[in-house]
C-alpha cells in the first residue's frame, strides 16, 4: 500500500496515510514517504520532511507545562514534598522563565530547570 502526504502551497503537511490503490504523485500530493511523528512540513528540493519551528516550539510549551501541573500540588500549605517550598517556587519560575532562554525553543536537557530533591 502506497504511503503519502499532501500539502498547501507553503508545503505544510495537511494530511497523511496509505491507500490501497495506485496512486500518482502531484504538486500537492507527494506519495511514498511517511513524516515522522512531529513532522509537519515537506521540503520538496530534499524530498524530507521536518518539523516546523512553531510545532517544535508548541511541543516545548506543552513540556513546561506538564512540568508546571506536575508540581501544582507543591504550593498546598500541607502537601510532603521533598525540598522546600522556597525551593519549588523558583524551579516553578524557573521554568515560567524558560522561554527567555537565548537557546530556546532548541532546548538541551541541561537547560531545563532542575526538579529540587
Amino acid at each position: 500500500m502506497p504511503l503519502f502526504i499532501t500539502i498547501d502551497t507553503n508545503n505544510k503537511i495537511t494530511s497523511q496515510g496509505q491507500i490501497e490503490t495506485t496512486m500518482a504523485s502531484t504538486e500537492t500530493t507527494i506519495v511514498g514517504i511517511r513524516p515522522d511523528t512531529y513532522d509537519t512540513h515537506y521540503n520538496p528540493e530534499t524530498k524530507t520532511t521536518y518539523e516546523s519551528e512553531e510545532s517544535y516550539t508548541a511541543r516545548q510549551l506543552n513540556k513546561r507545562n506538564v512540568y508546571l501541573t506536575a508540581s501544582d500540588y507543591t504550593q498546598i500549605s500541607d502537601a510532603t514534598f521533598p525540598g522546600t517550598i522556597s525551593q519549588w517556587q523558583t524551579y516553578r519560575q524557573q521554568l515560567r522563565d524558560i522561554t527567555s532562554n537565548s537557546k530556546w525553543p532548541y532546548l538541551d536537557t541541561e537547560d531545563w530547570p532542575t526538579k529540587p530533591s
